[in-house]
């Protein structure tokens, strides 16, 4: 490790991954100090690999520039632990949706999402009945002296442009658009607060 020492910001690719490797017992023990810090997270230590690496390769540019009294191993610790921290608290916090964009972009590309997109039977409402939704959305709907929101919400959900329930409702656009986006809020706040 002292063979390295000196000469790290000047450390071909290859060179750095070498003495990251070498680093990996140091960069372990601080992952593992920041993750311990949050209850049951669905996050393995090995994904904070990626993120150990990149605080790395970020000190690594640092430094010398800012001449640290510390040295670079208690550095990286430090870089290594406020990374993982970071990471860990944006995924409690729900702030880590690109994850779930991309598994949801992967799972539209599937060949069996585009064969089952238009696939409608009784095993479709029996399984979102199976979910809870209906019954959530009866309880929802249920506040309202009319099923006029009930009905937009339906068609809405189905596809239908907000021109044609306008039409269908017999009532404005701007009506039917801002009494679906008050119900759109009111269910984001209720699957929020009393589903997850």
């Amino acid at each position: 490790m002292n063979k390295y020492m000196y000469n790290i910001e000047k450390f071909s690719d290859d060179e750095k991954y070498k003495f990251f490797k070498e680093l990996k017992p140091v960069v372990l023990f601080a992952i593992k100090r920041a993750y311990n810090k949050f209850d049951s997270i669905p996050l393995e230590i090995e994904d904070m690999e990626y993120y150990a690496w990149e605080a790395y390769n970020d000190l690594i540019k640092i430094y010398y520039k800012r001449k640290m009294r510390k040295s670079f191993t208690s550095c990286l610790v430090d870089a290594v632990y406020w990374k993982t921290l970071n990471v860990c608290s944006k995924y409690v916090n729900n702030k880590f949706k690109i994850v779930n964009n991309c598994m949801r972009n992967a799972s539209l590309l599937n060949d069996d999402y585009h064969l089952n997109i238009n696939y409608h039977d009784e095993n479709q409402t029996e399984l979102i009945d199976n979910v809870g939704w209906n019954d959530l959305l009866d309880k929802y709907f249920s506040k309202f002296k009319t099923d006029l929101e009930r009905r937009i919400f339906n068609e809405h959900v189905n596809g239908t442009h907000l021109t044609k329930i306008a039409k269908q409702e017999e009532i404005s656009i701007s009506k039917t658009k801002s009494t679906l986006q008050k119900i759109i809020i009111d269910l984001k706040e209720v699957i929020n607060s009393k589903v997850f």
